[in-house]
């Protein structure tokens, strides 16, 4: 059966690799459900990547009133968004980036894994240090601080629910997600 991977948590705690690291080892299995965002590219992104499609907020508004979205947000004045058509790939698992207060969203779809990552504590030195690493700006990790605070705290309350539905993992660096992370979650879609 088909599944939706989950990977939630605060900025910078390893989600895109995650999910990359995983459609690197099973490519005929894995597609991102890409997400359409209203924030600017990064300089490493074009127009349209396997998971992220940028669009005008014009364009994004015109997509909330058509009723395109399963699940959108507003994240640090930016908003993202999964359509319903990139939810139901037919032929592969499909992996999302969620925040963790949309999770409960989720709680009626049975072919759901949930994967948390929580930093370490104190997670602050850990953050910024991952931001700065991928290139965000002091301004972006001012602008984003508030909801990577939030987020973990979101996290740490929704845990019961994260275990029945998949597993939170604290991540201390790559390795912890090369080597628990998943492992764990290929044997999960192996189980399926």
């Amino acid at each position: 059966m088909r599944k939706i991977i989950i990977l939630s948590g605060a900025s910078a705690v390893g989600k895109t690799y995650t999910g990359r690291q995983l459609a690197l080892r099973r490519p005929h299995d894995i597609a991102y459900a890409s997400v359409h965002t209203t924030r600017p590219r990064r300089p490493e992104e074009l127009t349209h990547t396997d998971e992220r499609t940028f669009v005008t907020e014009e364009e994004f508004m015109q997509m909330v009133n058509q009723n395109a979205f399963f699940v959108y947000e507003q994240f640090a004045g930016n908003f993202y968004g999964y359509s319903h058509e990139s939810l139901n790939n037919s032929d592969h698992h499909v992996v999302l980036d969620v925040s963790p207060y949309l999770l409960p969203s989720f709680a009626n779809h049975s072919n759901v894994i949930i994967v948390g990552l929580q930093p370490p504590q104190p997670y602050e030195a850990f953050i910024k240090q991952r931001m700065a690493k991928r290139g965000d700006s002091a301004e972006d990790l001012a602008r984003r601080w508030p909801f990577v605070q939030r987020d973990i705290a979101d996290l740490a309350k929704l845990e019961e629910f994260i275990n029945r539905r998949g597993r939170l993992f604290q991540v201390k660096d790559n390795q912890t997600i090369e080597q628990d992370v998943l492992p764990w979650l290929v044997a999960q879609l192996d189980v399926s």
